[in-house]
């Protein structure tokens, strides 16, 4: 008998809609995993000024300003949780019940996908009343930890989670991949959004004659940890594709591999902007206190924003294609 064709729905594993949902979804993770990891490894890193206050206000401002992001992000990720929730009904062919949701594993990890979520917005919502003389109490260690678990949910949802072989492994490699690119994507733009605005609001530093501006020490702040963050995904990254395809040659002779060597173009440009602004642009924003070497680096920080939008556009394509060896 023929089988029995149909037209691709909007909310098919493989259709529009649902690569729409799960881009939203990896990128409202990436930027809460970046708003979390800018908070802890680079603002401590920024060095101080001759004004202890001044640098003190700085880096709450900084803070509340990423704690606003994140509220932005997990809003945004409760949205495609939910936007994935209906868009199965296309993939299993009916709706979904609680019942699917209780004794399901898939069900399980939407679970804990979606408190985590809802509890990293709580945790950036309590940490924007930051103020001089007022404390947040554990929004932040309880916003760490959170994002510590939530990057750990894509791995059992995903393909990391289905290997046939060395699985332990396979997932392992993801949570430190996605760890890491939360880190380095979500980390820049955190620092175009939040880091930046913030240090141009602080212009007593090179009013006073600093000998760094705050804009270049906040910029090598972030550069040394980006640099370890972006090896740490090339690398996680080189071995799960082996993991999942096998041999060289069938990232050309299969669709996996196709989608994959269009995400790895992605992040070669990610890396080639960032390289450009490691080499020439820390050095501008060093010896210029005015606005035009902010401004071009501005413009560069935003173009590797986007070819990162775009390597997670590209995610949300290849989680959905079927890997050659699984």
């Amino acid at each position: 008998a023929q089988p029995e064709t149909r037209s691709l729905e909007w909310t098919d594993v493989e259709a529009p809609g649902y690569i729409v949902a799960r881009w939203l979804n990896f990128a409202a993770l990436i930027t809460t995993l970046g708003v979390v990891g800018f908070v802890f490894l680079v603002i401590p890193r920024v060095g101080a000024e001759s004004d202890p206050a001044r640098m003190a206000a700085f880096r709450e401002s900084v803070r509340r300003r990423a704690a606003t992001l994140g509220v932005v992000a997990t809003l945004g990720g409760i949205i495609a949780l939910l936007w994935r929730l209906h868009a199965e009904r296309g993939v299993i062919g009916g709706a979904v019940t609680v019942a699917m949701l209780l004794q399901s594993f898939w069900g399980h990890v939407w679970l804990v996908q979606f408190v985590l979520t809802a509890l990293l917005c709580a945790a950036f919502a309590l940490a924007r009343g930051e103020r001089a003389g007022r404390k947040v109490g554990p929004a932040w260690p309880v916003a760490a930890i959170a994002a510590l678990l939530i990057s750990a949910t894509p791995a059992f949802s995903g393909h990391a989670g289905a290997a046939v072989s060395h699985r332990v492994l396979s997932i392992g490699l993801d949570v430190v991949h996605v760890l890491a690119a939360g880190g380095w994507l979500g980390g820049l733009f955190v620092l175009a959004v939040a880091g930046i605005p913030a240090a141009r609001a602080n212009r007593a530093n090179t009013e006073r004659g600093e000998s760094l501006p705050l804009i270049a020490r906040l910029v090598n702040s972030f550069s040394p940890v980006a640099l370890t963050l972006a090896i740490l995904v090339v690398l996680t990254g080189a071995v799960a594709a082996w993991l999942h395809v096998g041999s060289f040659s069938m990232l050309f002779h299969s669709a996996y591999g196709t989608v994959l060597l269009v995400k790895l173009a992605f992040v070669v440009l990610v890396l080639a902007a960032g390289g450009h602004n490691w080499l020439r642009m820390r050095a501008e924003l060093a010896a210029d206190t005015g606005s035009s070497a902010v401004s071009s680096f501005r413009r560069s920080a935003w173009s590797e924003v986007v070819f990162a939008a775009l390597v997670i556009a590209a995610t949300a394509v290849l989680v959905a294609v079927q890997p050659p060896l699984h």
